[in-house]
């Protein structure tokens, strides 16, 4: 039987409760008996957290590891960055280090921030593997892995996950950022072939670039059960989105949609669940448009309270649209909920919402920025209840075929060992 993997999982913030893909793969990941380890850059905030951070004990395996870029100003960073050279004895290795090496980084010189940020992600020398959640997070270990490798000859297998605005907004604003990491990490795995086919073009090497989706375990959700034959629930038809209030949702689109519809007559509820910078904006949106007793923002919600919501929803809104930072979608997981919950969807021809929504099957996707066209869309589906039902079976159907989680882990599960026994591309 093969030995149990030692994996070091690199994430932004822990627990993030709209980030279930993480949990996922980490829990699935335990299930499977392997040592898992959570270094997170910083600590989420907040009461809402999902039941599997209890019931696994992650707490116990996180560890905390900001250390942001010292300031002139500001003392304290460069002693504890010193106290951590002397403690891992590498100063003589630092100078040689590729964030400090200016032949290696051409005119853009000697990158201290990318350094000390990598620090913190020395003690990662004992793992088999580090995988980033993010290609942004991959940029953090590389220096930590060069340097251990220096130290030690060897340093543990770097995979790196992409999921959107890393291979989106970030290569734009930081043209070459990634060419270190394509040159090095073991394994690049975007989450849908759209985001695959972007970091092509920016030079990823294709051989070492797969695409991963997040997975989502379909037994959580539970479609509605049909009716009798002949009968449907009759009056208000509720819409639902599940999203962070950030420009590249969209969600200002379909509450414009939703209060054009309500203006027409339509008896339609909107409810939104999620936060972020914009909603100030878009509760003021909803007010100005009158809209208030159609569209509801409900904040933050625990796993179990989407579940319930997908549950006694009748339509799922995803208008994600590319953001003017070039922020883009990879695969959103609200969608896959959505399916996994019967429901039928409204989206956008964005991102690779397509490689998972077939219009005219499973939903309907309209044009970015369309509010009228979102609107509908939306209408059409409105006084067909039995459309609406078979678009959520065909839905459920793809979900379970190429996106429950249990596969999706034993693929990953396989991957990683590939790698460890040096079989990778």
């Amino acid at each position: 039987m093969p030995r149990p993997l030692r994996v070091a999982i690199l994430v932004e913030s822990f627990p993030a409760i709209s980030e279930t893909f993480v949990l996922g793969q980490v829990t699935g990941l335990l299930d499977r008996g392997h040592d898992v380890r959570i270094y997170a850059r910083r600590r989420r905030k907040g009461k809402h957290k999902h039941p599997d951070f209890r019931t696994y004990e992650l707490r116990k395996r996180t560890r905390y590891v900001d250390l942001r870029p010292p300031l002139a100003e500001d003392e304290r960073p460069w002693r504890e960055a010193l106290a951590r050279w002397r403690a891992l004895s590498v100063r003589r290795q630092i100078l040689t280090a590729p964030a400090l090496n200016p032949l290696g980084r051409g005119l853009r010189g000697p990158d201290f921030a990318q350094l000390f940020s990598g620090l913190p992600y020395l003690a990662i020398d004992k793992f088999d593997l580090v995988h980033a959640q993010y290609g942004t997070l991959g940029l953090h270990a590389l220096d930590a892995l060069a340097l251990l490798h220096r130290r030690a000859g060897r340093a543990p297998r770097l995979v790196v996950s992409f999921r959107g605005f890393d291979a989106s907004r970030t290569p734009h604003h930081r043209p070459g950022c990634y060419d270190e990491l394509f040159r090095r990490a073991d394994l690049l795995l975007p989450v849908s072939h759209d985001l695959r086919r972007s970091l092509l073009a920016l030079g990823a090497p294709e051989g070492r670039t797969r695409v991963h989706h997040s997975g989502i375990d379909c037994t959580r959700f539970r479609p509605r059960p049909a009716p009798p034959v002949g009968r449907h629930r009759a009056g208000r038809v509720e819409l639902v989105s599940i999203s962070r209030h950030v420009e590249k949702k969209g969600l200002a689109f379909a509450i414009r949609a939703v209060a054009s519809l309500a203006v027409e007559g339509h008896d339609v509820r909107y409810r939104i669940a999620g936060h972020g910078p914009l909603r100030p904006e878009l509760e003021a949106l909803v007010e100005t448009l009158g809209a208030a007793g159609h569209i509801e923002l409900l904040g933050r919600c625990k796993h179990d309270q989407v579940v319930e919501l997908l549950a006694s929803a009748d339509i799922l809104l995803a208008p994600s649209v590319t953001a003017r930072d070039r922020n883009r979608e990879g695969i959103p997981n609200a969608i896959k909920e959505a399916f996994a919950s019967g429901l039928p969807v409204v989206a956008t021809h964005h991102g690779g919402i397509p490689e998972l929504v077939e219009d005219g099957v499973s939903g309907l996707l309209v044009p970015e920025r369309d509010a009228v066209a979102l609107a509908r869309a939306v209408e059409d589906l409105l006084s067909a209840p039995e459309r609406r039902r078979a678009m959520g079976a065909a839905g459920r159907a793809r979900v379970e075929k190429d996106f429950e989680l249990g596969a999706l882990n034993d693929r990953l599960e396989g991957l990683y060992r590939e790698l460890v026994a040096g079989r990778a591309q």
